[in-house]
């Protein structure tokens, strides 16, 4: 499971994100996790007790925990977060991205977070949640017509070609 944000401000832009997977643990992942290579205009990244991470491998237990995430900018002013479409997974039910310094919450799958910020490098005011899709699992009866489809869409379950009058019970 992938996803990602983004920063952008003032004519810069950069990028961090998460890879969500039970075989990653608290420790550095080679091939895996990445650290952050800062430029001079703008950084984003998050924080683990390994530094400063463009690109962090957690398992799902820590992704529903907060992840803090830092910034650096070089030019006083309005910047924005979102949620980077390149690395959409379905499997992403909520992206949460909390300002400690403003106490909001906003949902980067729904909408954009602006703010203001002056110069400098801030690594307390942010933090990324997680809330991973629930996994769907169900038994199945077999019933005289053999052609039912129950198939995942999106964060849907879809049953296709139910006989008339089908019960079914969640």
């Amino acid at each position: 499971i992938t996803t990602g944000i983004i920063l952008s401000g003032e004519g810069y832009k950069d990028r961090t994100g998460l890879l969500i997977a039970d075989n990653f643990s608290e420790a550095y992942e080679f091939n895996a996790d990445l650290s952050k290579f800062e430029n001079q205009d703008i950084n984003l990244y998050t924080i683990s007790d390994h530094g400063k991470l463009a690109y962090m491998a957690i398992n799902q237990e820590l992704a529903k925990q907060t992840i803090p995430v830092g910034y650096a900018v070089s030019v006083e002013g309005t910047y924005t977060i979102a949620f980077d479409e390149l690395r959409y997974d379905e499997d992403i039910h909520e992206l949460l991205l909390i300002d400690y310094d403003r106490n909001e919450t906003t949902d980067l799958l729904q909408n954009e977070y602006q703010f203001y910020s002056e110069k400098g490098e801030y690594t307390q005011r942010l933090a990324l949640q997680v809330a991973l899709a629930p996994k769907v699992s169900t038994d199945i009866e077999q019933t005289e017509q053999s052609n039912i489809l129950i198939y995942r869409e999106g964060n849907m379950l879809r049953l296709d070609n139910l006989p008339d009058q089908a019960t079914v019970t969640v």
